[in-house]
């Protein structure tokens, strides 16, 4: 029935509360609970349920009174609103209870509901065993144990094999605890229960127990069916038709006519899986059942042949012979089916594949093996059934051997008496040592050794030498079997000493130097950074070509180690040659800006940056003449302003817009063949935190050498190039 929400039920019980008997109504009328039944669960409860006929009910209250009495009881009312059912505990066995409900609220309660009749079950007997009557194979003794105390007598029933159906066979007196079956089918299984009555009304059931007829040993088990499931196994089932059986005993035989042998006593079950078989073979079973007094007829014969499986494993895996570059091994072949083997190396915690060898060999090497290292080797045999198991593994070290020959030696030159060298040892890394060995003119030619070093060690600095001298050097590894090979040789020159000077001073475009700036390389192509004091007055980067017939380039890089350059100033004095290049970089750790001058065969001037390529106009200058460029730089405002001699041209946005001002200015020249002669003069750092504060940035020379440039108020000098 529909419900209605408390605070409702509230408002109404309130209302019945709020009018007067002379007003009128008093408020919604409750009606009586409807069509109460009752059903007797047991000796001791009884099931109440009835219909909810009212919405303003707060709960109900049931009422009980033994049989002829009109003294009503009350049993319970602890009922909600909107309950309809009731189960009463605790009752008397077969005694008859009537009952009855009734509604209430705060108004007060209904009239009753409808009053039933109901009478408790007698208690069910229990223990109940069925027993083969031992004079008479033919009937079965029944005993059971009275748990009532009011029947009027018991009921038995009986149903024939496990699937049949059960029907009344007798009644005896009440107080009876036995009953006799007798007339019954011989070799028969029969099933019984009793229960306990008073008058027509019966308890319930008691536990269910059986007994056969006539024979004791079990019925034997059929449709017995056999399948091979693999080469090696077979699985049976059966149907087990026995209910007094122990188990089961499991025979074989290979020609079903002889040699049956028992191969398993089994538990009551009715699947078995027989291990351990030959391939290809075909066997015959056949069971019985057994219980304490013998076993039962055997089973129908059934069969099954087992296919074609795998070859059996080659055992006894041993090792022939190990040198530092092979394995031998050799086993033993236990199958004559196999189409071969199937040989695994582990040398790093992972199995693999060493190669498949062909049928009935028992020896193979594996020359993929290095000195020194341990490994693990496992063999199988297989065929188109599949793979057999794995033999033992066999676990063994090969020896030791001579070291690899080291690898990629690469010389760099240091300085006028100093080479850097370094290398890679070789793969097997089993070296005690390495040797180095150095040849030169000074010695013809002929390698000597100059040093011996640990097996970690990987660089050596050769010191001492002369200067502007070709060195040839070579290395190899040793350890306590023998020498490697040598590495490849390499060449290496050391820098020229050249002798730089100062006292250059303005001079008149197209007027040559003083000779002091004429200096000459003594000999190498390659370019040498001074150490010269920055304070000592020395204001001058040069570069110089006096060959420039060859092909030569050389360039140097100034960068602040305290805060970024934001502006500055450069005068050069170059001396060019139709088709010659002077340029100037600056640029951060993202981005570089190059700002060059091509000099071109007609005298005419090309410039190219970073932020555009063309003609400056109306610049023209004679090859081979000196002349003056000034550089002015404002790297916050992103503007350059270049002056030849008196010519003033203006270069702006030399700089990519989509990054932020440098955090470091570069400048560098670029010196081909035909450049003769450049001098950087009067460089000036501005607004750095301090002006005193020296400047560093490595240099990078020509031939991969490497200098160290320091800029305080001056700079220093970088002497002539080759």
């Amino acid at each position: 029935m529909k419900r209605l929400p408390l605070l409702l039920l509230l408002v109404i019980a309130v209302g019945f509360l709020s009018c007067s008997e002379d007003e009128g109504p008093t408020g919604p009328v409750m009606t009586a609970p409807d069509s109460l039944t009752a059903v007797a669960l047991s000796e001791s409860q009884v099931y109440l349920e009835w219909i909810d006929t009212t919405p303003f009910e707060l709960g109900y209250r049931v009422q009980r009174a033994l049989s002829g009495s009109v003294s009503w009881s009350l049993v319970t009312d602890s009922l909600e609103m909107d309950a309809n059912h009731y189960t009463d505990s605790g009752l008397e066995e077969g005694t008859v209870y009537n009952y009855r409900v009734k509604a209430f609220n705060a108004r007060g309660e209904t009239e009753p509901s409808n009053v039933v009749e109901i009478t408790t079950l007698a208690a069910a007997p229990s223990g109940l065993v069925a027993e083969q009557d031992s004079s008479n194979f033919t009937s079965v003794n029944l005993t059971w144990i009275d748990e009532s105390g009011k029947e009027t007598g018991f009921q038995i029933q009986r149903k024939q094999g496990r699937n049949g159906e059960y029907e009344i066979i007798g009644e005896t007196d009440a107080d009876s605890t036995s009953f006799l079956d007798e007339g019954l089918e011989p070799n028969a299984l029969y099933f019984y229960q009793v229960r306990a009555m008073i008058d027509v009304l019966g308890s319930h059931w008691s536990n269910e127990d059986w007994a056969r007829t006539n024979v004791l040993t079990p019925l034997p088990p059929s449709n017995l069916e056999a399948e091979a499931t693999s080469p090696n196994t077979i699985r049976l089932r059966w149907n087990d038709n026995a209910i007094d059986n122990d188990g089961f005993i499991l025979e074989r035989s290979l020609d079903e006519e002889s040699g049956w042998a028992a191969i398993a006593t089994l538990e009551d079950v009715e699947a078995h899986v027989d291990g351990n078989l030959y391939d290809e073979t075909t066997y015959y079973y056949r069971l019985a059942a057994y219980n304490s007094y013998g076993n039962s007829d055997y089973s129908n014969v059934a069969s099954a042949t087992t296919p074609a499986g795998p070859p059996l494993a080659p055992s006894n895996l041993r090792l022939e012979n190990a040198t530092y570059y092979s394995v031998t091994l050799n086993w033993n072949d236990n199958s004559n089916d196999e189409l071969g083997f199937n040989l695994q190396r582990d040398h790093r915690g992972m199995w693999e594949a060493v190669s498949d060898i062909g049928p009935n060999l028992t020896i193979f090497t594996d020359t993929t093996t290095t000195m020194n290292t341990t490994y693990r080797y496992r063999i199988r045999s297989f065929n188109t059934a599949g793979a057999s198991s794995w033999s033992a593994t066999l676990e063994l070290t090969t020896p030791n051997g001579p070291p690899e020959a080291p690898r990629n030696l690469e010389a760099q030159v240091l300085s006028t008496s100093s080479i850097r060298l370094s290398w890679v040892s070789g793969i097997s890394g089993n070296q005690d040592g390495f040797i180095l060995e150095r040849a030169s003119e000074e010695t013809g030619g002929i390698f000597e050794q100059i040093s011996e070093v640990e097996r970690n060690v990987y660089s050596y600095q050769d010191e001492e030498l002369q200067e502007n001298t070709l060195y040839t050097y070579r290395v190899y590894a040793f350890n306590e079997i023998d020498r490697s090979a040598n590495s490849e040789e390499v060449e290496a020159r050391t820098w020229s000493l050249i002798v730089l000077d100062d006292g250059f001073e303005d001079y008149t475009s197209g007027l040559d130097p003083p000779d002091p700036w004429a200096v000459t390389s003594r000999g190498g192509s390659f370019a040498r950074v001074s150490n010269t004091d920055p304070h000592t007055g020395v204001k001058h980067v040069q570069i110089a070509d006096p060959n420039p017939n060859e092909v030569d380039s050389a360039s140097a890089a100034l960068t602040t180690i305290t805060r970024p350059v934001e502006k500055g100033s450069l005068t050069c004095w170059l001396k060019i040659a139709e088709g010659g290049f002077f340029g100037l970089m600056g640029g951060d750790d993202r981005n570089y800006i190059t700002f060059q001058m091509q000099f071109n065969d007609d005298g005419s001037v090309m410039a190219r940056s970073g932020g555009g390529i063309g003609l400056v106009p109306g610049v023209y200058f004679t090859p081979n003449q000196w002349f003056k460029l000034d550089l002015e730089f404002d790297v916050r405002t992103r503007l350059y302003r270049v002056s030849f001699d008196d010519v003033d041209q203006f270069i702006a946005n030399l700089q990519r817009t989509d990054h932020p001002a440098n955090t470091q200015l570069f400048f560098m020249t670029y010196v081909n063949a035909t450049i003769d002669f450049v001098n950087i003069d009067d460089v000036m750092i501005l607004d750095t935190v301090d002006e005193e504060e020296a400047l560093s940035a490595p240099v990078m020379l020509p031939g991969g050498g490497e200098g160290d440039l320091r800029i305080g108020e001056v700079v220093g000098a970088v002497g002539p190039v080759r």
